[in-house]
């Protein structure tokens, strides 16, 4: 209901300024030959952000408005190697104030500070340039609040979720390397470190002595250890 009333007040403003409003035939996206290049375009670039950054999917909404953003400063051979920003607003754009999507960032916190001896700043991560203001949206690591502000300090060499995916991924990858020792498998399990600080260090050589639950300690027969890894892991 919502895209039929959309449709049909674009196709009275179109017909009220002289514009022939036309529409693609249903599941033939190809008609809208050019819009779709621009969309893989724009697609390419979000994804790109993302996965230069080691952010999850969760964040493609604010990728893809610095997705949009990138696009309309890149020049294009449609506009003879002009910008889309030079051809709506007749100037070159500027290209100082772009910074690394993802990348940590301090901003300037000094006006909202409780007092004189409380921090200026925070650790953050940038997430994009706000449409209503001219500054940086950046996302603080502790309180997840969304800070706008124009001073802001940029270390793009530093990702911290690519920094915590990385480091995850090497400690699931230790944990393979051992895969044939039950001793390491169970100091490394987090859902079983607390429990094995508990008992005795002689436990760990038989898994029967922990108390860990049956489906724990009565592994696959076809892969006997490898079993005990997958099910730390669900826990």
């Amino acid at each position: 209901m919502v895209v039929n009333l959309i449709t049909t007040l674009l196709a009275h403003f179109f017909l009220s300024q002289g514009i022939r409003f036309r529409l693609s035939c249903p599941h033939t996206s190809p008609q809208n030959g050019k819009a779709e290049r621009v969309i893989r375009s724009i697609n390419n670039i979000l994804r790109t952000l993302l996965i230069q950054a080691g952010l999850p999917p969760a964040f493609w909404a604010d990728a893809l408005h610095t997705a949009t953003h990138l696009f309309n400063l890149h020049p294009t051979k449609v506009l003879k190697n002009l910008t889309p920003h030079q051809a709506l607003f007749g100037s070159k754009p500027s290209y100082s104030h772009l910074r690394a999507f993802g990348c940590r960032c301090y901003p300037n916190l000094s006006a909202t500070t409780p007092h004189k001896l409380a921090p200026r700043s925070t650790e953050c991560i940038f997430l994009g340039y706000p449409s209503d203001h001219k500054g940086y949206r950046c996302l603080d690591l502790k309180s997840n609040k969304i800070i706008t502000s124009r001073h802001v300090v940029f270390d793009e060499l530093t990702f911290p979720y690519a920094a915590r995916t990385s480091t995850l991924a090497s400690s699931y990858s230790f944990l393979d390397d051992f895969a044939d020792d039950d001793t390491v498998l169970l100091h490394l399990c987090p859902a079983c470190s607390a429990h094995c600080r508990q008992e005795d260090r002689l436990a760990h050589l038989d898994p029967r002595r922990t108390g860990l639950p049956r489906r724990l300690t009565r592994p696959n027969r076809r892969h006997p250890r490898r079993n005990l890894l997958q099910e730390c892991r669900r826990r």
